[in-house]
């Protein structure tokens, strides 16, 4: 089944703006609006200028040493974003069966 499916979304835009936005398949346990579907939206670092490109590394399961006990296996993915001025940003994106997504600012080239 396709039940507590969640999918991200990393999105650019002219105003310089680079957002992550988590989409949950079954409204995240809630009531069937849309406020419950897209319960997490993270701005990362902006832009200069306006925000050309954006990519994301697949985002799969990594497991720990204590997953078989508690299932909480990591899931990260490497997000990219490259302005106007060629400036390109790296964010590390983590999430856990059991906590609200994590993301890290790596650094800028």
């Amino acid at each position: 089944t396709t039940k507590n499916l969640n999918y991200f979304l990393l999105s650019g835009s002219n105003d310089c703006t680079v957002k992550l936005t988590l989409f949950c398949h079954d409204n995240c346990g809630n009531n069937d609006n849309f406020s419950k579907k897209v319960p997490w939206v993270k701005q990362l670092t902006p832009h200069e200028s306006s925000v050309k490109d954006v990519c994301a590394s697949s985002h799969s399961k990594r497991p720990s040493n204590t997953d078989s006990a508690n299932h909480t296996a990591a899931a990260t993915a490497l997000l990219v974003s490259c302005g106007g001025k060629l400036e390109m940003n790296f964010h590390r994106l983590i999430t856990t069966n059991n906590n609200a997504p994590i993301v890290h600012y790596l650094g800028s080239s």
